[in-house]
């Protein structure tokens, strides 16, 4: 599942303000110690950087194993979109 239709699921059922975007930047979080910290950021919509991070995201992983990643709504919140190991793939967050 893309990350824009996962923003489409998390977003239906919110009220949506009048004449606003629903923010759809992103973050890229790696977490190898216990901590996730923020890799980059981009926009949700953007085909190009969701298939690049993806990629960048496995081949990291497949160098070092104990590497888990997961893509996150930049908001308070913070929702886990997508979750990443070598040991599941790409799954959906939470």
């Amino acid at each position: 599942m893309s990350i824009p239709d996962l923003l489409a699921l998390r977003q239906r059922g919110q009220p949506q303000a009048a004449g606003k975007p629903q923010p759809r930047t992103v973050q890229l979080q790696a977490n190898r110690t216990g901590l996730y910290h923020t890799l980059v950021e981009f926009d949700a919509g953007d085909e190009h950087a969701e298939r690049a991070v993806r990629e960048a995201v496995e081949l990291l992983c497949s160098v070092d194993a104990a590497l888990a990643c997961r893509v996150v709504m930049k908001s308070v919140s913070a929702d886990v979109l997508l979750n990443y190991s070598v040991r599941h793939g790409w799954t959906p967050g939470k």
